[in-house]
């Protein structure tokens, strides 16, 4: 569809036109050609009620009170476009221009046909039956139309007496209607289907909702009654029934299950609307009742918990005795326990404390267990006396809740023994330690009443062989001091007395003994002539701790000899000749007794032994004696003089000489 203006203004076409004419959704263009007028313009199209502009181009505003859509300021060539939707039906669209201010009709005005097929299957209107207070069935509703995936389902109006909510996309909603409760009868509902095009359609939803008889509902003035045995006031409890539902007028019968119970009598004023309790004689108990109400259709009810105390009898107890005496300071503890005489049947499972009255006092020490009522008896150290106590057992009831039983105690008076403590129970020393080492005796307090009493002390045993041991008043301690190698242990008591009884502490003495270097000696052997047989004797050598000794020879100095028995604590050596006139030897001594070695050394002097005619200190006289002695008197060798001298001279005159030649011929003959 094309229209133009009559009268155009001084530009050079407006044009409209309608493009898928019928459609659900029809599209609008208006066209300006300004090229002959050189002025600012502006538009407006005017919409019949009934019809929507969407997707308005060129910045088009939209005025929905005046059903107006404007553009401007335009200057150059435009094509103004917009689309339409609403309800199905013919609508008018007319149109203004307006130059420089002046405005005139744009285009002459024509009709749009809007034709959307959009329809609800089931018709105007479906019915739902449903029941009081009960579940809502949606119905099967369903759309037909173009485009199924665009349809959105939504509430038209609500109901009356209930609430509804509908929503979904597509061909069918989602829908849930809840009838106000207990209430009954005909409610309705408008559904709106529509997709984006502007079409829609409607269906009514009319509910029946069934009349359901309800239960009479009422309350009870309490859940519990507490009441104590043979109560003597009659006690009430109110029935409050709730208002009846909508149009429901019953006559409303009570009931009591069960109809008789034990601890007490409980009946109905149905005029007055109260239950009424009545006590039995003796009676006592918990009972759970309920309370039924019913229209002779349907019934309901309530339960209370109806609990008659029993009149608390006294725990009443006896003790095993009544009276105890004991002496100050006895060993074991002592214990004195319930004996139960009576306890009512309906009171065995009361709980029971036992407490001791007084609590306590500083002679001894009292405790009683709370549970059993079990008394224990502990003495206090030097502590006597006598006193009254009461036991008293408490069921914790309201009423007579205590019993009570007398209990007299005597802790006889018994002498004490004078105790004390010492400073150390074990005393470690090394054998031969200096000093004196110390064990302090400190007396212990004692009872007012032996104060006066003077206390000895002594040691067993007395004395022993490996320690000097003995007891000092000034200060009172055991002093103990070393004996010169000397070792041992041993358990010593230090006894108190007070002359009517004794204390005793034990202490352990441990003298450990220490290893002694022993002691190496070597028998003195001052000179030996040469060619003899040494005997070096180091049979006196000893170890104090008589440990078993080795012994080890070996010569430090001097001509080497061989030591014989090198090992024993006696050893030989054969003493060679010597070339000078004296030499000296040196022997040393080690004796070990396996972790100390302890070395000797002694010094012996070889003494040179002259044989008359024996020239060259062979040991023996014969011929070549002669021919040494010769070749001193010839001087063939004059560097053996200082050798020979002291041999050849025999008959010292002071020189070698025929004599002494004769005299060694003499020798040789008579040794033949």
């Amino acid at each position: 569809t094309t229209s133009y203006y009559k009268n155009p203004p001084a530009i050079k076409t407006i044009k409209t036109s309608l493009s898928n004419d019928n459609s659900c959704q029809p599209h609008i263009i208006i066209n300006v050609d300004p090229s002959e007028q050189s002025s600012n313009y502006a538009i407006e199209s005017y919409l019949d009620d009934g019809i929507m502009p969407v997707n308005i181009s060129h910045q088009g505003q939209w005025d929905e009170r005046t059903h107006t859509i404007r553009w401007g300021l335009l200057r150059e060539t435009k094509e103004v476009s917009y689309d339409i939707y609403g309800e199905n039906g013919t609508y008018q669209i007319s149109g203004m221009i307006s130059i420089n201010g002046v405005s005139m009709p744009a285009y002459e005005i024509f009709s749009v046909n809007v034709d959307c097929y959009l329809s609800i299957e089931q018709g105007d209107s479906i019915l739902v039956v449903m029941d009081e207070d009960g579940v809502f069935n949606s119905p099967n509703i369903s759309a037909i139309g173009p485009d199924p995936e665009l349809l959105t389902w939504e509430t038209a109006d609500s109901p009356m007496h209930g609430t509804v909510t509908v929503s979904g996309t597509g061909l069918s909603p989602e829908m849930n209607y809840m009838p106000n409760k207990n209430w009954h009868g005909s409610d309705h509902f408008n559904i709106k289907v529509s997709d984006n095009n502007g079409a829609m359609d409607f269906i009514r939803v009319n509910i029946n909702v069934n009349s359901i008889n309800d239960p009479p509902v009422f309350k009870l003035g309490s859940s519990e009654i507490d009441l104590g045995e043979d109560f003597s006031v009659p006690q009430f409890m109110t029935i409050t029934m709730l208002p009846p539902p909508f149009e429901e007028e019953e006559t409303i019968g009570y009931r009591l299950h069960p109809e008789k119970i034990e601890c007490a009598k409980v009946t109905i004023d149905d005029a007055k609307g109260k239950i009424i309790i009545t006590s039995k004689p003796e009676a006592n108990g918990s009972e759970t009742i309920h309370l039924i109400a019913s229209d002779g259709q349907l019934s309901y009810t309530q339960t209370f918990q109806l609990n008659v105390r029993p009149i608390n009898d006294p725990p009443f107890f006896t003790l095993n005795t009544n009276s105890i005496s004991l002496e100050e300071d006895f060993s074991e503890p002592h214990y004195l326990s319930i004996v139960y005489i009576y306890v009512p049947k309906n009171e065995n499972n009361q709980k029971v404390t036992y407490s001791i009255v007084p609590e306590s006092v500083d002679w001894i020490d009292l405790q009683i267990n709370s549970d059993t009522g079990r008394i224990t008896i502990r003495p206090i150290p030097d502590k006597n006396g006598t006193q009254s106590f009461t036991i008293i057992a408490d069921d914790r009831q309201e009423t007579n809740n205590k019993a009570y039983q007398s209990l007299t105690l005597t802790i006889q008076n018994e002498p004490d023994p004078p105790e004390f403590i010492i400073s150390k129970d074990e005393l470690k020393l090394k054998e031969d330690f200096t000093g004196t080492s110390i064990i302090s005796i400190t007396p212990l307090p004692v009872p007012d009443d032996e104060k006066n009493k003077e206390v000895s002390y002594s040691l067993y045993p007395k004395a022993v062989n490996w320690a000097d041991i003995q007891i000092n008043y000034h200060p009172l301690q055991v002093e103990i001091s070393a004996i010169e190698n000397a070792s041992g242990n041993r358990t010593f008591s230090i006894i108190a007395s007070d002359g009517e009884s004794e204390a005793y502490k034990d202490f352990k003495l441990i003298i450990e003994p220490v290893n002694d270097p022993p002691v190496t000696i070597i028998d003195s052997v001052p000179e030996i002539n040469e060619g003899s047989i040494l005997t070096l004797n180091g049979y006196q050598s000893f170890d104090i701790d008589n440990e078993v000794l080795s012994f080890q020879w070996e010569q430090v100095s001097g001509v080497p000899v061989i030591i014989d028995n090198i090992n024993n604590y006696i050893a030989y050596v054969q003493i060679p000749k010597i070339t000078q006139h004296t030499d000296q030897l040196t022997f040393r001594l080690t004796v070990s007794d396996g972790d100390i070695s302890v070395p000797e050394e002694i010094d012996i002097d070889i003494l040179d032994v002259a044989i008359p005619g024996d020239i060259n200190d062979d040991g023996l006289v014969d011929m070549f004696d002669l021919v040494a002695i010769l070749e001193l008197i010839s001087n063939i060798d004059v560097s053996e003089d200082a050798l020979f001298e002291n041999y050849a001279d025999v008959n010292q005159n002071g020189s070698i000489d025929l004599g002494d030649v004769v005299y060694v011929f003499q020798q040789i003959m008579k040794y033949k």
